[in-house]
């Protein structure tokens, strides 16, 4: 698995972020971290953030609509959850490439 990019979304909340950090730190891989920040439409529902790209501040957040494309995805949280899908959006549009991405719900 060290030949595989794995990105590591961080959000400005602490326990979202170290929730990523810890799995990133036991996966045998390249692990780039991504700072992320969210704007006022952060609180949009996810399906709307993902399909147009909103409630990401990308001035003050690090790049991700950069090359090369990441196999792996870590994020924790609704907020970055939305930032995933865009990536795998981009990814599939940029690549033609399948990008599988698991996501998770909080038991009903």
């Amino acid at each position: 698995m060290q030949d595989k990019i794995i990105w590591a979304l961080l959000d400005p909340r602490i326990g979202t972020a170290n929730q990523v950090i810890g799995v990133a730190e036991k996966i045998p891989a390249n692990v780039i971290y991504k700072k992320i920040q969210f704007n006022n439409l952060a609180k949009l529902p996810t399906s709307l953030k993902a399909k147009y790209n909103i409630g990401f501040d990308a001035a003050n957040s690090d790049n991700i609509i950069t090359e090369p494309w990441p196999h792996i995805i870590l994020s924790a949280g609704r907020k970055c959850a939305a930032i995933a899908l865009h990536i795998k959006y981009l990814m599939q549009k940029n690549t033609k490439r399948k990008a599988p991405l698991m996501t998770t719900r909080p038991p009903t």
